[in-house]
């Protein structure tokens, strides 16, 4: 007998702390302080539902304070496009999204062919294209603050990939907690200086400001 396993989903689960609270979905008065993080990343995106869930879970609150309570509670975020989901919360499920081909150009993301990042140029005063580089970060919970990793990638994938396999071999603190890792961007830009622009562009510039 053949036994077939097809990948249908993929789902990053983490801790995190100090991020916005979210509505409650059922209670007006009520919003939800996140702590823990779910992901899942479908490998065919639902005609409705869209590609990507998260389920947010955490605790209750309510003017300003926490609701006493037993157990966290949650709220599911769903949707193409993430419409209406929090902009902090969208930035996190593309941060973490497995699939490095959903973006605006044909190009792998970060690579040499990728045009995402074109809108960032100025053009007249660019020397050279922006350059752009990722390194995995670690939350130090005793200082409370992050801490830069010292190597540098030049494409995203592999900050990526890095920062999973750091996941899977030191999840926890030897004291317990869960070590918060995230994939940052660096983004250099090369920009001339107005007086050695050529006569010509600094002139337009000058027309338009």
């Amino acid at each position: 007998m053949t036994t077939d396993r097809i990948p249908v989903a993929h789902s990053v689960v983490y801790a995190v702390r100090g991020v916005p609270e979210v509505p409650d979905e059922y209670n007006a008065e009520r919003t939800i302080a996140p702590h823990e993080i779910t992901l899942t990343y479908r490998a065919a995106e639902d005609s409705q539902l869209g590609r990507v869930h998260a389920y947010v879970k955490g605790w209750w609150m309510q003017d300003g304070s926490r609701v006493p309570m037993d157990k966290p509670v949650g709220r599911h975020f769903w949707g193409r496009d993430f419409a209406d989901w929090p902009e902090w919360l969208a930035a996190e499920a593309r941060l973490h999204d497995p699939d490095d081909t959903v973006h605006t150009c044909p190009g792998r993301w970060g690579g040499p062919d990728c045009r995402c990042f074109d809108d960032e140029a100025q053009p007249g005063t660019e020397a050279y294209p922006p350059q752009h580089r990722w390194r995995v970060e670690l939350f130090d919970y005793l200082a409370e603050e992050w801490v830069p990793g010292g190597t540098r990638y030049p494409e995203r994938n592999q900050a990526m990939e890095r920062c999973q396999a750091m996941r899977e071999k030191a999840p926890v603190w030897k004291d317990g907690p869960p070590v918060q890792r995230r994939v940052v961007r660096e983004t250099t830009t090369y920009t001339v200086e107005t007086e050695h622009m050529p006569v010509a562009e600094a002139q337009q510039d000058g027309a338009r400001s």
